[in-house]
C-alpha cells in the first residue's frame, strides 16, 4: 500500500496531534500501518460533511426570518454554525484513552 503524504490542511494536524496525546494507542496502530494520514482526512471530509447536514437540517426545521442583511440573521446563522461545529468538534477530537477506552 502506497503511504499518503502528511496534509496540509490544519484541521488535520490538529487532529493528528490530539490522537497522539489523547488516543496514543490508535494513533500508533494507524501510524504503523501507514494509513494515519488517509484515515485522518477522511474523518477531517466526513467531519465537514456532517457539519454541513446538520447546518441544513436546522435551517429547514428553524429558517431566519429576517432577511441576510440583518442583525438577527447573522445571529441566528452564527448560533447555527456553532452548534453544528460542536458537533464537529466532538467527532474529531475524542476523549483520551484513559477517560474512555473503548471509542471508535
Amino acid at each position: 500500500m502506497k503511504k499518503k503524504k502528511p496534509s496540509k490542511d490544519p484541521l488535520v494536524a490538529q487532529v493528528r496531534d490530539h490522537l497522539k496525546e489523547f488516543r496514543p494507542k490508535m494513533y500508533q496502530e494507524l501510524a504503523k500501518d501507514g494509513e494515519i494520514y488517509c484515515w485522518l482526512e477522511k474523518m477531517v471530509n466526513r467531519a465537514r460533511d456532517h457539519g454541513d447536514i446538520i447546518i441544513k437540517q436546522m435551517l429547514e426545521k428553524n429558517p431566519p426570518l429576517e432577511d441576510k442583511d440583518s442583525l438577527e440573521y447573522r445571529q441566528h446563522m452564527t448560533m447555527i454554525e456553532q452548534i453544528a461545529r460542536e458537533f464537529v468538534r466532538e467527532e474529531l477530537f475524542p476523549p483520551s484513552e484513559k477517560d474512555c477506552p473503548n471509542w471508535y
